[in-house]
């Protein structure tokens, strides 16, 4: 019995068909989560050894319908209008960037863009 072409080939293109559909889908990878008290902390000694005016901080508001953030905890003295500020999460990965628009006496209010994520409150601020 001789085979026709078109079967040859519709055979094969079946079976790799069937194959792909049966892959292992790749798993979604999960939110980034903020940093704990006790990370930022260690941040700010780990920083403070490397980058010596290094201020770290931690976000404690995000208006919902802007990109602005409230960064509390950090060391005001010295920081400035414009002074660019690092977002991170628990992995220490950059989430977000933007710049300092209003110094308080004990937080900064930034502006930023969103990275990888939204900058969520928790997470650590760092101004480099």
């Amino acid at each position: 019995m001789r085979r026709t072409p078109l079967i040859s080939l519709t055979i094969p293109a079946l079976l790799a068909a069937v194959l792909a559909g049966c892959a292992a889908k790749p798993k979604p990878t999960p939110p980034s989560t903020a940093p704990s008290a006790d990370m930022v902390q260690t941040l700010r000694e780990t920083y403070k050894t490397t980058f010596p005016s290094a201020k770290v901080g931690v976000v404690s508001t995000v208006l919902a319908d802007e990109d602005y953030a409230m960064i509390d905890d950090i060391d005001t003295a010295g920081l400035k209008e414009g002074d660019y500020i690092s977002f991170i999460d628990a992995d220490q990965s950059v989430i977000a960037s933007g710049s300092i628009v209003k110094v308080n006496p004990t937080s900064a209010a930034v502006q930023f863009t969103a990275g990888t994520r939204r900058v969520q409150v928790g997470d650590a601020a760092v101004k480099f």
